[in-house]
């Protein structure tokens, strides 16, 4: 719950900036069921949107807060919540992008004061706590559906062992010639053929988990290192708006909002000028003139931040 806090909290914080201010929908207007069980398993009872974005929702609910994101929500909820996968991997593409952009600004070094500079380096780690908030949330959403998966295969293998004994346990045997000689080799050879296919299935129920198994431990290991970055990433922000806060007494007190404006003004021309190129790459894959590969090689260089 307490991620959940800090996911809220964070979308509130960054909803202030210009650059996310044009991209929530009022929330009031979405109505939900009074209990939702989610594919991973957890229940949220009574839940109330309260900011809607194109890669997910913010909502209260009986324990708290919880961002969802739309690739985790039942298809049912996502009906309800008009989601729109086209405006979900923009908006995600622009979080991108404005991330690149804020370092482009940054290393071009084209801004000379110390305040404006100070704000940018600000915004950017911003952005990057906000990234890393999305990506830590998706990870334990996909922890829990690895974890459901793998329930569900290692009860599927219990299932499919049970019956292949009680099978192999109903064959008949002892009776050599007639009548029923005839019949009980046909049950046999019936027996037989389910006993071969509830053992292709356990086999395949087995490879299932131990995929799942796979799948949940990589997700561990990167949510470790990720809170690690986000924890440290969140200190450094706390410190350079302490000092923020002290170095903008000297100024006027729309001194910070006007620079906000600046910094956007250009950082959302460069975005704006390469989700021109992204939408020209999906015109020019719709149409076949480009392979499915060679959009990704060329979306992902355009999306390509400064290391």
């Amino acid at each position: 719950m307490k991620s959940s806090l800090l996911a809220l909290a964070l979308f509130a914080a960054v909803g202030i900036t210009a650059q996310a201010s044009t991209e929530s929908t009022t929330a009031s207007q979405y109505k939900l069921p009074a209990e939702i069980t989610m594919p991973g398993g957890e229940v949220y009872k009574h839940p109330v949107v309260v900011n809607v974005k194109p890669d997910g929702v913010t909502i209260m609910h009986d324990n708290g807060a919880a961002f969802w994101p739309y690739s985790q929500l039942p298809e049912s909820i996502r009906k309800k919540l008009n989601y729109n996968p086209t405006k979900s991997v923009e908006y995600y593409d622009k979080m991108v992008l404005r991330q690149k952009h804020l370092l482009a600004l940054r290393e071009e070094n084209k801004i000379k004061n110390q305040k404006k500079q100070m704000y940018l380096d600000i915004e950017e780690e911003r952005n990057h706590v906000h990234a890393l908030e999305v990506k830590i949330d998706k990870i334990k959403n996909q922890i829990n559906w690895d974890k459901t998966k793998i329930g569900t295969a290692q009860d599927n293998t219990v299932k499919d062992q049970k019956n292949i004994d009680e099978l192999k346990g109903s064959i008949t045997r002892g009776i050599t010639s007639g009548f029923f000689w005839t019949q009980t080799n046909q049950n046999n050879a019936q027996k037989i053929r389910k006993i071969g296919d509830f053992k292709t299935d356990l086999e395949k129920n087995i490879d299932d988990y131990n995929s799942w198994r796979f799948s949940e431990k990589g997700s561990h290991d990167n949510l470790a290192g990720l809170e690690k970055e986000l924890a440290l990433s969140k200190k450094a922000l706390k410190y350079m708006e302490l000092h923020w806060n002290q170095l903008k007494k000297t100024d006027t007190p729309d001194f910070e909002k006007k620079l906000n404006k600046e910094i956007y003004a250009e950082v959302n021309k460069r975005v704006d000028a390469d989700m021109k190129k992204i939408a020209k790459l999906n015109e020019m894959r719709d149409k076949k003139q480009i392979s499915s590969d060679e959009y990704i090689k060329r979306k992902a260089a355009i999306l390509k931040t400064i290391q």
